[in-house]
């Protein structure tokens, strides 16, 4: 794990990047990164300065899952099944270890545990959401990009999620993971309460530079204006 100097490194189960706030306070809002598959914990760092806030606590852990290959690159944190349906053999598993995670995360940084958003694309924005419909009592909001709702979660216990602020990105062009699966998670979401904001893109499997503004105004709408702005 990498860790801001003078900062002490936690016993987490994942490894993880850590981009500090740049304000001083004694505790700040966290905010968990949960890159894609083939990707590592360092494809959406570049986040913690796009977002343009330095009063988040920005964390970015690595999946659990490394992907076979000659070159030996990349990560996931199920392996692949029907879109919907992960794999419950490695995707169990890894939810576990991602909430054992958040849990290690609040507790060992100095983290505003009212104040815990996710945010995850692909398959990251899968783990976000199941997170979210399992057990939304540790979070604040959740931003799903390009990703689906996992059929295994959507009846799962927890009934409704309350008004649980949740952001959905999607593009409608996305030939991997298809536009229908966003639509199918914004209307199961607020069928159990959540407060979705969706949006949808004229792009592919990516996020669009206006998808980070929506994203920006959606945290500003939770966080208060950024100082940083």
């Amino acid at each position: 794990m990498i860790v801001p100097e003078g900062w002490d490194p936690i016993p987490a189960p994942l490894e993880h990047l850590v981009a500090p706030p740049r304000r001083d306070s004694e505790t700040y809002a966290l905010l968990v990164l949960l890159h894609g598959r083939g990707a590592d914990a360092h494809d959406l760092m570049p986040l913690a300065n796009e977002l343009g806030r330095d009063d988040l606590l920005v964390v970015s852990p690595q999946a659990p899952y490394a992907l076979p290959g000659p070159f030996g690159i990349g990560y996931a944190w199920y392996d692949m099944h029907d879109i919907g349906d992960p794999d419950p053999v490695t995707f169990e598993p890894s939810l576990a270890r991602l909430r054992e995670f958040i849990d290690e995360v609040v507790a060992g940084y100095p983290v505003d545990a009212d104040r815990v958003f996710l945010l995850g694309f692909s398959q990251g924005s899968v783990m976000s959401l199941a997170t979210a419909s399992t057990d939304s009592r540790r979070l604040a909001g959740v931003v799903a990009l390009s990703g689906y709702l996992p059929e295994s979660v959507v009846g799962a216990e927890g009934g409704s999620l309350g008004d649980l602020p949740i952001f959905i990105g999607h593009g409608n062009a996305d030939p991997l993971i298809p536009v229908t699966e966003g639509h199918k998670a914004r209307d199961v979401l607020t069928a159990k309460g959540a407060d979705v904001t969706y949006r949808e893109y004229s792009v592919a499997h990516r996020i669009a530079p206006e998808e980070l503004d929506d994203i920006r105004e959606w945290l500003d709408d939770r966080l208060g204006a950024a100082p940083s702005r």
